[in-house]
């Protein structure tokens, strides 16, 4: 990291915490509030580093506030708590709608003909530095803890994967993590989960994650999350291999 980059984060985390973004992260960041104390000022001090570092805009007539900028960041960073991450770094902009907006799309057909639409979304994130979200979803994932549904995480982790290569199997590569038993344990994992949907057998993870790989590691980070017991108990070496790659335990984060 530039020395510059590093001393000006150090001066960021000696600022106090606003009064007025605690008071929107518990109003509307229902993980915030369940929290544990020993976790909450390491999560404060890494929302104030994400807020001065990222640029956020709304768009479709969204009014970008403090209350949009605190609500995500609360989410985004809880991915943080375990340094999986220094701060998204190709991470530039968060484009935020009011609601679930319309992308086009291109499908390419058996006859390789390619077929252009459009498409209803409420979130997506690009390699090329951005992430898009609704504020709608954001609010309603924020609001909510433990349903295994939030749209921050699932984006924040596409960016994770973009980043560190979760997908292919390199990820969060240093000398005390080991990878080399991540791509058969996500490859295993996510084959299961397939299988799981095709045959209708219940499952801690929502559908939209036998999509693809890239989708199966969102979808069980949502998971990890939010339902961390549940998602052990139905996939335990693959939470085991989570839980080393993103240096903690959401087990242990809340009261």
């Amino acid at each position: 990291m530039p020395l510059f980059r590093s001393w000006k984060r150090k001066r960021i985390h000696r600022k106090p915490f606003p009064g007025s973004w605690k008071v929107i992260a518990e109003k509307n960041v229902s993980h915030y509030r369940h929290l544990k104390d020993e976790y909450r000022s390491g999560l404060e001090k890494r929302m104030m580093v994400f807020i001065h570092e990222k640029r956020f805009e709304g768009c479709g007539g969204l009014q970008m506030t403090d209350e949009v900028r605190v609500t995500i960041a609360a989410q985004a960073c809880l991915l943080l708590l375990g340094d999986a991450s220094d701060y998204f770094p190709d991470l530039r902009t968060i484009l935020v709608y009011p609601d679930s907006y319309i992308a086009s799309v291109e499908q390419r057909t058996p006859h390789n003909t390619i077929i252009e639409g459009d498409e209803h979304r409420s979130g997506e994130a690009w390699t090329m530095g951005s992430i898009v979200l609704s504020w709608r979803d954001v609010l309603a994932g924020g609001r909510s803890y433990r349903d295994g549904r939030n749209l921050v995480f699932h984006e924040f982790a596409h960016q994770l994967d973009y980043e560190l290569g979760a997908t292919e199997g390199v990820m969060f590569y240093s000398e005390n993590r080991n990878t080399m038993t991540w791509p058969s344990t996500i490859l295993k994992a996510a084959d299961r989960h397939s299988l799981d949907i095709r045959v209708g057998r219940p499952t801690v993870l929502d559908s939209y994650g036998a999509t693809n790989l890239a989708e199966f590691f969102a979808v069980s980070l949502e998971a990890f999350m939010e339902k961390p017991r549940e998602l052990q108990r139905e996939y335990p070496d693959y939470y085991a291999q989570l839980r080393e790659q993103l240096g903690m335990n959401p087990q242990d984060l809340y009261d």
